[in-house]
């Protein structure tokens, strides 16, 4: 990741604003790039524009705070801004928003300009388990999670995608016995949980645990290289690790 500096950065949060002071639904749609649309997308700007006309209507953009939170990634083909936290206050409260916008795409040049609003209170946004939304579209957040999970891996924030079935860490102590290839061990459970980094995978324990418990199952291509047993503060242990000898 790169730290930004460029009148880009300046310019879509106080464009946003503009629209949402002006209560503006056109506007606001034109903001985002073309691939952000479809049904869901339709209902959003409304119930956005609610929350804002009721709540930071008129308020004050920190601007100091847009650079405090600005990061961006790029390669030959792609370059991307996240404007993450920049300040509105009124009056007493405070609310923070949130933007990912594409400022270059030479494959899909559609995909150019604002992906993602997120409006959040300070209440939400200083929940032990707030997270920013990753989908296309205009949200706020009144309270953390109010449609999404998060959970926290030792110390990492990241979305959590409910599966329905009980898993145990027994069970992954015995897999582990008899197999080191992860589509065996996804034909027998399904999908994980969440991807915590690239080929790192969570599995929630529900079985034997009296706290937040979750196996991470990290690969190599379709083998099996580490398994770990964590909680939302740390590693309690690794269950299985390749010897590197044999690599």
């Amino acid at each position: 990741m790169i730290q930004i500096r460029s009148r880009r950065v300046y310019r879509n949060p106080y464009r946003f604003s503009g629209c949402g002071n002006q209560n503006d639904k056109k506007k606001i749609e034109k903001l985002f790039a073309k691939n952000v649309s479809g049904e869901k997308f339709e209902k959003q700007p409304d119930k956005f524009l609610e929350f804002y006309s009721e709540t930071i209507k008129d308020g004050t953009l920190d601007k100091d705070s847009i650079l405090m939170r600005v990061t961006g990634s790029q390669d030959r083909n792609f370059y991307r801004i996240m404007d993450s936290g920049a300040k509105i206050t009124k009056g007493d409260q405070t609310y923070y928003i949130y933007m990912e916008v594409v400022t270059a795409d030479k494959e899909h040049p559609e995909n150019k300009e604002i992906q993602i609003i997120d409006l959040a209170t300070k209440k939400a946004y200083n929940d032990r388990y707030f997270l920013w939304h990753s989908k296309k579209g205009i949200f706020t957040q009144e309270k953390a999670c109010e449609d999404y999970r998060t959970m926290l891996i030792y110390g990492n924030l990241r979305e959590y995608y409910p599966v329905d079935r009980e898993l145990s860490v027994q069970y992954f102590r015995n897999f582990i016995k008899r197999s080191t290839d992860y589509k065996e061990l996804q034909t027998e459970i399904g999908k994980p949980n969440e991807e915590l980094l690239k080929d790192e995978f969570v599995f929630e324990i529900t079985q034997g645990v009296d706290e937040k418990t979750y196996v991470t199952c990290e690969t190599c291509g379709d083998e099996i290289i580490r398994i770990k047993l964590v909680n939302e503060e740390e590693v309690l242990e690794t269950i299985y690790e390749k010897d590197s000898e044999n690599d």
